[in-house]
């Protein structure tokens, strides 16, 4: 099921921030997967993404570590008090937490950490000419970057399980929702609301804007 939305609800941004599915091409790093699947400029990457967490994990090198199926990818700006400073990138405090930085993360069963930078080379060769042009899903989530960015990967397309989306819909306002076509069917909110009524609430949906 495809749900395009034309909307200006308040809490479409908040989605983001409990993280959405959105699929990537398998075989990349974090920094390949934020410039090319995500289509952010290395420029703006630089400049508004402060921190990055894959699994849990923050990362200050973004070339070092393979983003896997239905792993989770934080991106946040600005992380408030001095736990926040110590966990952005290139940060003079990344000391204080390395024991769960990057080096001795876990990702998917891999300690990329303690493999040789020529190692984790071959590694990242080796699975991207295996997986290349696979499609693979994973969770993003945004801190402090929903308001700025949501749009942006709206008009890309999420894949919102629909217990969520039903929660979204029904106590949504009819003035928030200016265009609604679900499968290419215009609807109104309310017949929008009876259509989700039956999918299951684990049922994903490809939600984009329009």
């Amino acid at each position: 099921m495809k749900l395009a939305l034309e909307t200006t609800d308040w809490r479409i941004p908040l989605l983001f921030q409990k993280g959405v599915k959105v699929k990537i091409i398998a075989g990349k790093t974090p920094y390949q997967v934020i410039t090319q699947d995500f289509s952010l400029a290395p420029k703006y990457l630089e400049k508004h993404i402060e921190a990055v967490f894959l699994q849990g994990h923050p990362l200050d090198d973004l070339t070092l570590n393979l983003v896997y199926e239905d792993n989770r990818l934080v991106l946040a700006d600005g992380l408030p008090g001095i736990s926040g400073i110590c966990m952005r990138r290139k940060s003079p405090l990344k000391d204080y937490r390395s024991g769960i930085s990057q080096e001795t993360m876990q990702n998917s069963g891999q300690n990329s950490g303690q493999s040789s930078s020529k190692d984790q080379g071959k590694d990242q060769g080796l699975h991207q000419n295996r997986f290349a042009n696979e499609t693979i899903q994973i969770e993003l989530a945004l801190f402090g970057l929903a308001q700025s960015l949501y749009s942006h990967f709206l008009k890309k397309g999420i894949y919102l399980e629909a217990k969520r989306l039903k929660e979204l819909i029904n106590d949504a306002e009819p003035q928030d929702y200016q265009q609604i076509l679900l499968d290419d069917k215009k609807l109104t909110l309310e017949e929008l609301k009876t259509a989700l009524n039956f999918l299951d609430d684990n049922d994903l949906v490809v939600v984009s804007g329009l």
